[in-house]
């Protein structure tokens, strides 16, 4: 099952998941789930986009915040 993920991009070109506090990235079932949040509980909403995440995603990410 998909799985959904807020996206940030900054003006300098940073980019990463929205985050739980266990560094993991957060998501959602669906993307209206995530877009509703992102709407309500943002900062800069616009500085953020829906995306899907994949396990292969997931995997990769996990392999980064462990080294």
């Amino acid at each position: 099952m998909a799985k959904y993920g807020l996206f940030f991009e900054n003006s300098s070109k940073q980019k990463d998941w929205l985050r739980e506090s266990d560094k993991t990235i957060a998501v959602w079932d669906t993307p209206e789930e995530a877009e509703k949040w992102r709407k309500s509980h943002t900062v800069y909403p616009n500085k953020y986009s829906v995306k899907k995440v994949t396990s292969k995603i997931i995997e990769e990410d996990s392999k980064d915040i462990n080294t």
